[in-house]
């Protein structure tokens, strides 16, 4: 922090020219409930308070059952029929031969949870919906196996039980003896079509990181089959949750993005994604992020705005990065990497955009550091002067020299090159969920 003090003393004069810093993220607004959203739009919305219709993740307590006594469409009831001791390669295929023998419903659950450990913590076993609104109630079962989690719906055709749909996921957590069972998140009418949804989420990993893949299923009459509601489905950290947000009696898909990131993503923003359905789909329609907590996320968002062209933005975010001292760093030993990337990146923006305090900010930057700690273009800095001051000096000299910010950026990127790859390699320790900078990202004029 204390480079930081120093460092304010110097640039308050700067920025108190500029126009008056605002917060990283202004207050949230209070909005008022609105209805479905139509495709593609994406806007900011408040969630309602506690109380609202909300569908609970607990299988018990999901929609209610519409048991139906199973007529002579399906296999009449066998006594004799069994599953066996072990679970057969294929558990489906195996559940689906005992119901054609006989089997009862109703004795699956006690096998896949006791005898085949197929259901773990969190799987399940549903049979008693009627998903097709053909007056027999299918069977949805997630469970797992040594390939995998599965989600698998079974149903009754002309005296047989067929295999309806099928998802699966062969991933496990890094430290689980088995892959998880699916999640059921909701057997209901989501989207009033009269036909109840299946809402469920299984679990996909990549190396240590494990998410959620949610999608919901519907039977289509038309094709005769079940068919996906959420294109690719949703990558979530975190179960999603069943709201009607805007009392529409539709519900949507709440995602709340809680996870702050560990050492392979970097930081990650926080806040709430809500999907809501379109008429054909459930399309993404409300993000509403909180506000950003690390210094680099502001200085990646300003980037951004810099990258398109929204120069005036740009250096208001920049400004809060060196000014708000509520922003936390993520990395050791980043502050004055971080401080002064963000003035050299606010100089380039005020020069970019004919600002008259561009010179203020390029003196600032030189009264940090003496001007003999960088000889020329063909040497490091010293070890104690972060490279992005001499990036700064290499824009600032060339740009009074020819007067134009493509051909100092053009300097920059060749002292990058040759001299300064440390500049990139800093910026790109922050996770493979936060930018990947090239040399050309550091001056992009």
């Amino acid at each position: 922090m204390r480079f930081r003090s120093a460092l304010m003393c110097c640039v308050a004069a700067v920025l108190a020219a500029c126009a008056t810093s605002e917060p990283a993220n202004p207050p949230r607004l209070s909005i008022v409930p609105f209805p479905t959203a139509t495709a593609g739009a994406e806007v900011v919305g408040a969630l309602p308070a506690e109380g609202v219709r909300r569908a609970g993740l607990d299988p018990v307590a999901i929609a209610p059952p519409t048991a139906t006594a199973i007529p002579e469409t399906c296999p009449p009831i066998n006594g004799a029929a069994s599953l066996p001791d072990t679970p057969p390669d294929d558990i489906a295929d195996g559940l689906r031969e005992y119901l054609n023998d006989g089997g009862a419903p109703d004795a699956i659950a006690d096998v896949l949870r006791d005898a085949w450990d197929a259901l773990g913590e969190h799987g399940f076993l549903r049979a008693d919906v009627d998903l097709t609104g053909g007056g027999t109630a299918e069977i949805v079962a997630g469970y797992r196996a040594e390939s995998g989690g599965y989600l698998v719906i079974l149903g009754c055709e002309e005296g047989r039980y067929l295999e309806r749909y099928r998802a699966h996921s062969p991933d496990r957590p890094p430290d689980d003896d088995a892959p998880p069972a699916p999640r059921l998140i909701n057997i209901t009418d989501m989207n009033l079509n009269n036909r109840p949804e299946v809402a469920f989420a299984l679990t996909e990993c990549e190396g240590e990181r494990c998410e959620y893949r949610t999608q919901v299923v519907s039977w289509q009459a038309a094709q005769r089959r079940f068919v996906g509601l959420i294109g690719g489905g949703i990558l979530s950290g975190n179960l999603p949750e069943l709201l009607d947000t805007d009392d529409d009696q539709i519900l949507e898909i709440v995602v709340r993005l809680t996870a702050l990131g560990d050492i392979n993503t970097g930081p990650l923003r926080t806040g709430v994604k809500i999907y809501d359905w379109d008429g054909t789909e459930y399309v993404l329609s409300i993000v509403q992020p909180e506000p950003l907590r690390y210094q680099i996320q502001v200085i990646h968002e300003a980037d951004r705005n810099l990258a398109a062209g929204r120069l005036p933005d740009a250096a208001r975010l920049y400004q809060n990065a060196l000014s708000d001292e509520n922003l936390r760093v993520w990395l050791r030993n980043e502050e004055e990497n971080l401080e002064t990337y963000a003035l050299y990146r606010l100089m380039i923006a005020r020069v970019a955009e004919g600002h008259p305090d561009a010179p203020a900010i390029a003196e600032r930057i030189n009264a940090l550091f003496p001007q003999d700690a960088i000889p020329d273009e063909s040497e490091a800095p010293a070890d104690d002067v972060p490279v992005y001051v001499a990036l700064a000096r290499v824009f600032w000299t060339a740009y009074n020299a020819t007067g134009s910010v493509e051909m100092a950026c053009g300097n920059v990127r060749r002292a990058i090159e040759q001299t300064y790859g440390a500049a990139v390699d800093f910026l790109n320790r922050y996770g493979s969920r936060n930018p990947t900078y090239t040399i050309r990202d550091l001056c992009p004029f």
